[in-house]
């Protein structure tokens, strides 16, 4: 088997791609690349596409940041198309916010998806959609709720969060990319499921935990604003959640440990 993969050099797809290295045999390969500047391996069986624009770049220019990500797909699916070729893509929960027509990652997230689900229908090849609620771990981002808080404490930095009564569902990274590297396929119809832990928890109380985790009272640090939008999920029911042969094997707080140790660690290295 031949595998592709694109945005190995992010979070998630850094993550995914050292779980496969460590899966595939010496009968398998795999290889990354990015549509933006290679062309796409001969011969592959299947491709994760995570490569993908930002949060932050949809903040700053949403019409690049969406004429590349489609033009991405777009070479992706031909190629799916022509070669029978398994595509597996990582969508996004975000598509779920009932408010999501002013975010414009989120819309970008649907474009894509049914980019994908015409190609689909006009020719068949195996697709796999996963629609994924909130990942977190070592390494991430600060544009991300977990490190932001994490670093709040850590650094007695002011942090204010906008909307603490938001309910999210946090998955840890090692889960997602143990997931993944075995993604299940169905032949004859695309399958799409949103991958979640089904243990929710709103973020104040997030902040809660990882300040007690932390030992350090969030109440000197972090405000709670009072915006009365509701910015949590309405999820389409129709569609299925992880498959019942996956156990997650990291609860919330097994992670956020993980996660407080790593970011403790690299404070320290930096002073």
């Amino acid at each position: 088997m031949r595998y592709g993969i694109t945005g190995s050099k992010g979070f998630l797809g850094r993550s995914l791609y050292f779980k496969l290295t460590k899966k595939i045999n010496k009968s398998n390969t795999l290889h990354r690349f990015d549509t933006r500047n290679t062309n796409i391996p001969n011969n592959l069986d299947v491709i994760f596409h995570l490569g993908y624009s930002s949060v932050k770049s949809y903040q700053t220019n949403h019409k690049l940041s969406l004429k590349c990500d489609i033009e991405s797909a777009e070479k992706i699916v031909n190629y799916c198309q022509k070669n029978y070729t398994q595509l597996i893509f990582i969508s996004s929960a975000a598509i779920y916010n009932n408010k999501n027509k002013d975010n414009h990652y989120a819309q970008s997230k649907i474009k894509i998806e049914n980019l994908f689900l015409e190609y689909f229908y006009s020719k068949f090849f195996p697709l796999t959609i996963v629609r994924l609620f909130n990942p977190y771990g070592p390494g991430q981002s600060l544009e991300f709720v977990v490190p932001q808080i994490i670093n709040s404490l850590i650094h007695k930095h002011h942090l204010i969060i906008h909307q603490p009564k938001s309910i999210r569902d946090f998955i840890y990274i090692d889960d997602f990319s143990e997931l993944i590297s075995h993604c299940p396929i169905k032949e004859n119809e695309p399958y799409i499921f949103n991958l979640k832990t089904g243990y929710e928890i709103t973020i104040e109380d997030l902040v809660k935990l990882i300040s007690s985790k932390i030992g350090i009272d969030y109440k000197s640090y972090i405000d709670f604003g009072r915006d009365s939008v509701d910015y949590n999920f309405s999820i389409d029911k129709k569609i299925l959640n992880v498959p019942t042969s996956y156990n997650f094997k990291y609860t919330l707080n097994d992670g956020l440990n993980k996660t407080i140790e790593f970011y403790k660690s690299t404070s320290k290295r930096n002073f």
